[in-house]
């Protein structure tokens, strides 16, 4: 009996350091998409400006760097882009110059 009791405290202490273990992970998560999500902030301001003459360019960037949200149950949350056609001035296969 006392072998029974030691297992089941072993199992329960087992089960609150994974719970633990996955509290800490979320938290990390959470703490790196935020700090995602202001470096792709900061590389849109940077980046935007020059895509401005390129609206097809431009909805090309938003839909690269958008980010999507995780909710619980394990979907994605995502808005949908409208579609952008470029117009006959702008070359396709030409990316806009960034100055250096």
């Amino acid at each position: 009996m006392r072998a029974d009791a030691d297992a089941l405290v072993k199992a329960i202490d087992t089960r609150a350091r994974e719970e633990q273990r996955r509290i800490a992970a979320t938290l990390g998560l959470a703490a790196e998409s935020q700090r995602g999500g202001a470096l792709v902030r900061l590389l849109d301001a940077l980046v935007e400006p020059s895509l401005r003459p390129h609206p097809f360019r431009a909805a090309e960037w938003r839909k690269a760097t958008r980010i999507r949200s995780f909710v619980a149950g394990g979907g994605a949350v995502e808005l949908p882009v409208p579609a952008v056609t470029p117009p006959a001035s702008e070359p396709v296969g030409e990316a806009p110059r960034i100055a250096a």
